[in-house]
């Protein structure tokens, strides 16, 4: 789990933000993150309460997907995000060359979201015009710079996968914005 001091609740939504749309189950969880089932149980009970997870219960499975249509989960999310950011910057795995090239286009109006992965930078945009003057202000970051309109984001997230491929999870800007078209997606 990337984030040092996550807590179940922490990495319990992580790993669902990281995988929507899928059908994840309680024991699915504490296999892949070797986490106590237990405790995964009682968190996920929490998660309901608090109104962040819906639980489906489809013959003796309950499937969980995260309540995208609440802003609560939207910030928690969100909140999640810039953590992993702060800490991977901490820990040097965000080049500084990044963090300048992220300076230079975060004041434009039309860019909603920046999207670390592996070896992108994902930026959704509103805004044809916008993207040669975002390419414009680009360095050589040693990272490919894809940038995707708002409204073609929903099927790339559908035909790609488009979130397990993001580094940790982390949304670099636009948190919230992020979400939020995730939300509007499903």
């Amino acid at each position: 789990m990337p984030l040092k001091e996550a807590t179940y609740r922490e990495k319990i939504l992580l790993y669902l933000a990281k995988n929507p749309g899928n059908n994840i189950t309680g024991n699915k969880i504490s296999n892949d993150l070797d986490l106590f089932y237990s405790l995964v149980h009682k968190t996920i009970k929490d998660l309901e309460k608090d109104g962040l997870l819906k639980i489906e219960k489809v013959g003796n499975y309950k499937l969980l997907k995260l309540s995208l249509d609440r802003h609560r989960t939207l910030l928690e999310l969100a909140l999640l995000s810039h953590r992993l950011k702060e800490e991977r910057e901490k820990e040097g795995k965000i080049d500084s060359r990044i963090n300048m090239f992220l300076g230079r286009i975060t004041g434009e109006k039309d860019v909603l979201s920046i999207i670390l992965s592996d070896k992108d930078v994902f930026i959704i945009s509103n805004n044809v015009t916008m993207h040669l003057e975002i390419m414009s202000k680009t360095a050589d970051i040693g990272k490919e710079i894809s940038i995707i309109k708002h409204d073609e984001f929903g099927r790339m997230l559908s035909d790609e996968q488009f979130a397990g491929r993001m580094l940790d999870g982390i949304v670099l800007h636009g948190y919230e914005n992020f979400w939020r078209m995730i939300a509007e997606i499903k």
